[in-house]
């Protein structure tokens, strides 16, 4: 389970904004020193996780586009800098602070919010969807043209949420239900729980599904993967084993939540992220990176205000415009034809 993070208002991180810019290096203002000199030692790496951003969150897992713009610029002022899914992969860890930004399932709002915040601040992320909820339940989910457009810009790289082993199943007789992935489901024909065989074969054939989407949809093999927890005990004691080589045999590395995290602890593949939560302050994001107390000498910021995110048809042919589009075309053609998808 994810440790819920909550502070009370204090340092504004915000407030530093019009010093910091959306591409450049932090200037050495005597605040934005202070800041990074109380965070860690010059190389650490850290790896957070998201799930949707929306200014009217509605669940727990959910931050809003001012909560999100104010942790990215303590980030920055702290010092931090983008990791990318490849410095996930073990071997040489990238030199100096280091972030990755995570995003799990796929919603929309990694779209609409999270993009633009993460220009502004210079950060890239990584969106782990659950192929087989894209473009499903609209407009919640993201769409591949929606995919497509964020890999174009250079701020996203597109890895595996699973395809479908996130809904719960039955696990037993009654009306109990779990994790696909952590249980062996309850088969109602035959009445008894799926063998161990029977398990490896559903897992296998879920992974290798959401593998072949991405690829398919031009994004290459998944390299990594998030593993969607579950909340109870595995109905067997087998299962987590069974679970890891499997894992094993088709990602380089694995993420999962952990409360207890503060840097990345990459064991046997398996790397722990820090599960950021609706009302998580960024002086509470701080002190959970770092152990440290946020320093205390900040003046409070004046209160965030967000503009409108811009149309999904002129973000799309901005985004667009910037590279070569994953068919090759180049130019308006391919940007107009994609705005025209997501309008």
């Amino acid at each position: 389970m994810v440790a819920l993070l909550l502070a009370p208002a204090g340092i504004g991180w915000a407030g530093q904004r019009a010093a910091l810019g959306p591409r450049h290096d932090v200037p050495g203002s005597a605040d934005v020193r202070a800041i990074a000199a109380a965070a860690p030692g010059p190389d650490q790496l850290v790896v957070l996780g998201y799930h949707d951003i929306s200014p009217d969150p509605r669940s727990p897992q959910t931050v809003t586009p001012a909560e999100f713009a104010d942790q990215l610029a303590m980030l920055r002022a702290a010092g931090y800098r983008s990791a990318r899914a490849a410095d996930l992969l073990g071997g040489a860890r990238p030199a100096g602070r280091r972030v990755a930004i995570t995003f799990d399932d796929g919603a929309r709002g990694q779209w609409t919010y999270a993009d633009a915040a993460l220009k502004r601040y210079g950060f890239t992320a990584i969106a782990f969807v659950v192929t087989g909820s894209v473009g499903t339940y609209p407009p919640y989910y993201l769409t591949w043209p929606h995919l497509r457009a964020m890999q174009a810009s250079g701020r996203w790289e597109v890895e595996s949420r699973t395809d479908d082993l996130f809904r719960p199943v039955q696990i037993g007789p009654g009306r109990e239900t779990g994790s696909p992935l952590f249980n062996r489901r309850w088969l109602p024909g035959p009445g008894r729980l799926e063998a161990m065989p029977e398990y490896e074969v559903r897992i296998r054939a879920d992974l290798d599904r959401s593998r072949q989407s991405l690829t398919g949809h031009g994004f290459g093999d998944p390299r990594l993967v998030s593993v969607p927890d579950s909340v109870t005990a595995p109905n067997d004691e087998r299962v987590e084993s069974s679970l890891a080589t499997v894992l094993r045999e088709r990602f380089g590395a694995v993420l999962r939540d952990d409360p207890a995290a503060r840097a990345v602890a990459l064991q046997a593949g398996v790397i722990s992220r820090i599960g950021v939560r609706r009302g998580t302050s960024a002086d509470a994001l701080y002190t959970r990176i770092t152990g440290r107390p946020a320093p205390a000498h900040l003046q409070p910021a004046p209160p965030i205000h967000e503009a409108a995110p811009p149309s999904w048809a002129a973000r799309a042919q901005a985004a667009l415009a910037e590279r070569i589009g994953p068919t090759g075309e180049t130019g308006s053609a391919l940007a107009h034809a994609l705005a025209g998808r997501l309008r």
